[in-house]
């Protein structure tokens, strides 16, 4: 899926909630994006409404979802010590 809303792909989207839901703080989060939080809520509605249509199409998109989300490890944050 080669998408990107404030420069922000479905992989790294996915990894932010990821990290968001296992305790990171969403300024770590924001830097390791390189958004605001005006980008952060903007890009994050946006995927979150296209996950919805992705799925409702394919749903391979929540395998990849739950298979990122499993192991936020990906993309911008495969580096990340957590």
């Amino acid at each position: 899926m080669s998408e990107k809303y404030e420069g922000i792909d479905f992989e790294n989207w996915t990894a932010a909630c990821a990290h968001l839901a296992s305790g990171m703080s969403e300024e770590d989060v924001l830097n390791v994006l390189g958004v605001n939080m005006t980008q952060w809520q903007s890009l994050n509605k946006t995927w979150t409404d296209r996950l919805a249509e992705l799925m409702n199409e394919d749903m391979e998109a929540a395998t990849t979802y739950g298979n990122i989300f499993a192991n936020p490890k990906v993309g911008k944050f495969s580096k990340v010590k957590t």
